[in-house]
């Protein structure tokens, strides 16, 4: 009787031990933020893009080719 309760008592301790050991939540990989740099809004969709990475038509912004194609702008 001794044996089987020290069985039971160490099979709660190890599953109390791996409930306490999950996350609460998924973990979300964290985004790096890049350190200066001017955010431009899409003059097609208003999505903001970093002016670095906009293609610039004079005073127009845009995020891709197609949104400078579509726009009136062009």
């Amino acid at each position: 009787m001794g044996l089987r309760l020290i069985l039971i008592l160490l099979a709660i301790w190890f599953i109390i031990n791996l409930l306490r050991k999950q996350p609460d939540k998924p973990k979300t990989p964290k985004l790096r933020r890049r350190e200066g740099g001017r955010m431009v809004r899409c003059d097609h969709c208003g999505l903001y893009v970093p002016e670095a990475e906009a293609l610039n038509v004079g005073d127009h912004h845009y995020c891709s080719e197609a949104h400078r194609r579509l726009s009136s702008h062009s």
